[in-house]
């Protein structure tokens, strides 16, 4: 059963949001709703927002970029958690200060593109570290790779070894990283949030 009374100041942070239609207006809080997606207002977004920025910060930091109070403000991170919305903590490392000078795309065409021979790619990509990302494609590729190695030798004995025997494969292209020219992590939430102002 779900209650409608309409919170009260002190339990607002608190609260069980119900199902909100998309594109809702609530008065004094602008909740940003896409259809099928969780209710996320302002304060959340400034909270993602410090965080995918700085996510060392202390409560006290983060109480102060939102305006809250950190009590609020710990409840809030632990809902957010607690929704899946953020899903982990991570370092940003220098590649190259660790020996790993290239990275690399590469584009992988399968043979047969059925959802069993899809899957059973994806799942051999996670037995291979040097792969940090795997994202499927629509168009003439199937897959995009991006991987980290140490020097051109490791990156061709990926591609030969890993990537030549694996099966359904039909086609691979390798494509070597000669500079980053933007490396951001997470979502644009700041830019849209002042956007949407």
């Amino acid at each position: 059963m779900v209650d409608r009374r309409p919170p009260s100041r002190k339990d607002k942070d608190t609260a069980s949001a119900p199902r909100i239609p998309a594109s809702t207006h609530i008065a004094g809080d602008t909740m940003r709703v896409s259809a099928g997606r969780l209710p996320i207002d302002d304060m959340d977004l400034r909270l993602l927002d410090a965080l995918q920025r700085w996510g060392r910060s202390s409560l006290l930091s983060l109480a102060k970029h939102t305006g809250l109070t950190s009590p609020p403000t710990l409840r809030r991170v632990r809902k957010l958690q607690e929704r899946g919305i953020i899903r982990g903590y991570h370092a940003t490392i220098d590649r190259s200060k660790l020996g790993y000078d290239l990275l690399c795309f590469v584009t992988v065409q399968l043979v047969s593109q059925s959802d069993r021979n899809l899957r059973a790619f994806e799942s051999l990509v996670r037995e291979w570290p040097n792969v940090r990302e795997c994202l499927a494609l629509s168009g003439h590729h199937d897959f995009l790779l991006k991987c980290a190695f140490r020097d051109a030798r490791e990156r061709d004995a990926f591609a030969a070894d890993a990537l030549g025997n694996t099966p359904n494969v039909e086609r691979i292209s390798v494509l070597s990283c000669v500079r980053v020219g933007k490396e951001e992590p997470g979502l644009p939430l700041r830019e849209n949030r002042i956007a949407d102002d």
